[in-house]
């Protein structure tokens, strides 16, 4: 087993020790966000929080690569859909503004530059590695018309229509890699890992697929794509509950769904329970495995997390690379705190176990 000592990070109660990186969490809004959050950012030295407990316009805060600062919105509407827009971004639309805010919090109005008017609203944006696509509703232009909802697309400078995808009934939600390379999905009502997954001789109604200039439907799983670090590719991994095995696996190759079927990496020594993140990485994937076990020391409950990572190749998996290990916070039977996560746009991972407490940290991780 690999290991990588020299980057440990000892704090009280906590134990980061392996190939990941320890950065503290902010303080002290971060416990406001109740089960989960999402990061976003273009590296570990830039790294978005969002602050969810809005009080009066969006707030984040920002990870530099030494500190974090805390960055207001100032005179936006809460509820604001975000998206990385370079480094030290960020994308903010919500109601009748689309702006670009840096990290001290300066907007810059890209409103006017869309062409759709003052009185337009803007409800979401995605974006990565430079490219955004933007939903809008352009209002009628006539007393008693209809509002038309379009989807635009931008490089940060000029903006064009983008075309919707049909039927745009059930879509909730994409993901966005570039100008040419985009998908389209329902995540409001996941379905089960049978339903969504298919199998590896059959294959469901899958994702839409935005691809040389129009959107096409794909035969394969119906739950959010992982994208892969070559352009057009991506992966999909299934509820590893399902099968003691075989790890439910599909991979996309540009044009196809395949069902990959690997087996799952060798089991780790000891007891507990693993749980299992996908990461893309150059060539392929990685696995981030990480393992929960459960002690009690004169009536004393601990609970132990590890995690590894397995990086695939043509050989099969590689030996466990020991990334983190920490003890979580136990609230009777159950582990409590926040669940964090998220994949930065140069691939880096970013996680911690059920966070809780002054020690807990966020912990990165490049494949």
């Amino acid at each position: 087993m690999k290991t990588c000592i020299g980057s440990a990070l000892v704090a009280a109660a906590v134990l980061l020790a392996g190939c990941g990186s320890g950065i503290p969490l902010p303080d002290p809004d971060w416990e406001q966000h109740g089960g989960n959050a999402i990061v976003i950012g273009t590296g570990a030295d830039d790294i978005w929080f969002p602050i969810r407990s809005c009080q009066d316009a969006p707030a984040f805060h920002h990870w530099d690569g030494g500190s974090w600062t805390k960055v207001v919105a100032t005179g936006l509407q809460c509820a604001a859909s975000s998206a990385i827009a370079g480094k030290g971004k960020l994308w903010l639309a919500t109601g009748t503004r689309l702006v670009v805010m840096d990290s001290d919090g300066q907007l810059e109005d890209r409103g006017p530059a869309t062409g759709l008017g003052g009185d337009a609203s803007y409800t979401n944006v995605w974006a990565r590695n430079g490219f955004a696509i933007i939903a809008a509703v352009k209002p009628a232009a006539t007393p008693g018309g209809v509002a038309t909802n379009l989807m635009l697309a931008t490089d940060g400078a000029t903006f064009r229509e983008f075309p919707s995808p049909e039927p745009q009934s059930g879509i909730t939600d994409f993901t966005v890699n570039g100008p040419d390379d985009a998908w389209a999905y329902d995540r409001s009502t996941p379905p089960p890992p049978s339903q969504g997954l298919g199998s590896a001789s059959g294959p469901v109604e899958g994702p839409l697929h935005y691809s040389g200039g129009r959107w096409l439907p794909t035969r394969g799983p119906r739950l959010p794509v992982a994208s892969g670090f070559d352009p057009g590719t991506a992966w999909v991994l299934g509820d590893t509950e399902t099968d003691g095995t075989v790890l439910p696996l599909w991979h996309f190759d540009g044009s196809t769904w395949g069902w990959f079927g690997a087996p799952l990496p060798p089991l780790l020594e000891g007891e507990g329970t693993m749980s299992w993140m996908l990461t893309p990485a150059p060539g392929g994937f990685a696995l981030l495995g990480t393992q929960t076990s459960t002690t009690v020391t004169d009536g004393v409950r601990s609970i132990l997390n590890t995690t590894y990572a397995y990086r695939w190749t043509s050989d099969g998996w590689s030996d466990p690379e020991k990334v983190v290990e920490r003890y979580a916070a136990a609230c009777g039977d159950y582990v409590c705190g926040v669940r964090i996560d998220g994949v930065l746009e140069d691939g880096t991972r970013v996680f911690t176990h059920q966070a809780s407490g002054e020690d807990s940290t966020l912990v990165t991780w490049k494949p």
